[in-house]
């Protein structure tokens, strides 16, 4: 991504060094790559965000592990703006989607989220997770670690990030599985509310909407937002398009109940679904 942060001056000092380890200096890394010198220096300096392909091409030359390979590999589609389809996300293993989802959390000082129809994953359950990942079509043999990776994600949530974590009351209306699971989701919800860095928070459908949301997205700092749709996963890192995402997010923050107020907005949603238990 074009802002300088921690991975992207890693993946650039990493390629700088497989270089040097390799004896070559840029002209001879261009020449063995393929690629020109001006471009093998914007890889070393963090100028560029390189494509995987660069990177495969690079670290092959540079006669890299084949584990580092991977693993610069990876960072550099982590990095990547793109689109991403659910059925390769499907084919590549959800799981990874997941562990990529946590990493960017991991790097990024605040964290706001806003799902219409889903729980944030971040506030999920494992049984609503299961429900949710198993209705997309995610096989048996990758579903528990998939699961087990978005869990995974929740260990930050005790960490000095900042998170925001905004829902529709639609989102919690969807009853998933049956009602005492969307209790159990309800009061491990009511229980992140209490942690010093997290606001969460739910817009009532009595509240007047002042603005349409057509998808759920997620804000990484001001350096990138990722959306999900049925079919694909887009990560968007252009600025006048952040803005938007920021003025709308900043919106609906200002409809939704926060902190004691949404836990009193969750006890009453809680109270409908044990009378249908």
């Amino acid at each position: 991504m074009d802002s300088p942060r921690a991975e992207h001056a890693n993946l650039a000092a990493t390629l700088r060094q497989l270089r040097k380890d390799a004896g070559l200096s840029q002209m001879e890394a261009a020449a063995a790559t393929g690629l020109t010198q001006v471009k093998i220096s914007r890889l070393e300096t963090g100028k560029y965000t390189p494509q995987p392909d660069d990177v495969d091409r690079v670290t092959r030359a540079y006669k890299a592990p084949a584990k580092v390979r991977r693993a610069l590999e990876r960072t550099a589609r982590d990095l990547t703006e793109g689109q991403v389809y659910s059925r390769i996300i499907l084919q590549r293993g959800a799981w990874q989607m997941q562990q990529m989802t946590g990493r960017i959390e991991a790097e990024s000082g605040r964290v706001r989220v806003f799902h219409p129809t889903i729980v944030p994953g971040l506030l999920q359950t494992p049984a609503y997770a299961r429900a949710m990942f198993a209705s997309v079509g995610i096989a048996d043999g990758e579903l528990e670690r998939t699961v087990r990776a978005r869990m995974a994600r929740q260990e930050l949530l005790g960490s000095n990030r900042e998170f925001v974590l905004l829902m529709s009351e639609g989102a919690l209306r969807w009853q998933i599985g049956s009602p005492q699971l969307m209790l159990d989701l309800i009061d491990h919800i009511a229980a992140t509310i209490g942690l010093p860095n997290v606001r969460v928070g739910i817009i009532p459908y009595s509240t007047r909407a002042t603005v349409f949301v057509q998808e759920g997205f997620d804000l990484y700092d001001t350096r990138a937002v990722i959306i999900g749709t049925t079919t694909a996963t887009a990560t968007i890192t252009d600025t006048r398009d952040l803005a938007i995402y920021d003025k709308l997010f900043t919106e609906l923050e200002a409809s939704a109940s926060i902190g004691d107020a949404a836990g009193t907005e969750l006890e009453r949603i809680a109270a409908d679904y044990r009378a249908l238990r």
